[in-house]
């Protein structure tokens, strides 16, 4: 069976599902019961920076490459997913507190959220890649990942940082890389537990990652990247118990 016809017969792949070992790639796919809402691959989608690429504000002037903004075959950052960039680091951010937390709240974001802030805490350019590149794609209007005149004025970066500037700070977002299992949600009696497989929308090594919300690979019909739709708060209630 072909490679993306595998693909496409296993639903949605989880985010960042490749994982790299000393001698094999194995793809992780996410067996999860989405409905069968259209959905489009990467190709044209908001983080589709190619020459080619028409759904991203932002595009390259010399290749029709979409991974490697993300990925590099060779001479990647020593992290999994043949990584392309320099992830930062995971202690500089202010993260979400209060006193309607239950448990443990976490010391620093978790690897596979940083992936995201690589780009969207605004600190580093698109087209900055990691170290012994020898081959940069040429960009344009490219300085980090903010929108101007998009339909928030604080534009696609996160953590406070107003027309494009650099802040960590995230104390005014959902809470990442914290721990979410069966025991936290039962002490906190208001959220779903984790068991109940929380209508598809996955969770890494037990903890609530961007990518439990936001599918990166492949685009929904529904806005943000968002798995699933939020119309009534769908989103927000499948977890959160109201």
């Amino acid at each position: 069976m072909p490679f993306g016809a595998l693909l496409a017969d296993h639903g949605p792949v989880a985010m960042f599902g490749l994982r790299a070992g000393p001698k094999i790639l194995v793809v992780s796919l996410m067996a999860a019961s989405f409905p069968a809402w259209a959905q489009v691959g990467i190709s044209s989608s908001k983080h589709d920076f190619s020459s080619g690429g028409t759904g991203g504000i932002w595009g390259s002037t010399n290749t029709n490459q979409i991974c490697v903004f993300c990925h590099a075959p060779h001479k990647a950052v020593t992290q999994p997913l043949l990584w392309n960039r320099t992830l930062p680091n995971g202690s500089i951010f202010t993260l979400y507190n209060s006193g309607s937390l239950s448990g443990p709240q976490p010391a620093a974001i978790k690897a596979e959220s940083l992936r995201c802030l690589a780009c969207h805490d605004g600190s580093v350019a698109i087209d900055q890649f990691s170290a012994g590149r020898t081959w940069v794609p040429a960009m344009f209007s490219i300085g980090d990942v903010y929108y101007p005149g998009g339909p928030y004025s604080g534009g696609a970066n996160i953590g406070g940082n107003y027309g494009g500037l650099a802040i960590n700070d995230l104390s005014d977002d959902h809470p990442i890389s914290i721990v979410y299992d069966d025991a936290r949600a039962t002490a906190d009696g208001r959220l779903a537990l984790p068991s109940s497989g929380l209508g598809g929308l996955p969770l890494f090594s037990s903890t609530l990652e961007c990518g439990t919300c936001h599918e990166v690979h492949r685009q929904y019909p529904f806005p943000f990247l968002l798995r699933m739709s939020n119309a009534g708060s769908a989103l927000c209630r499948t977890c959160h118990l109201k």
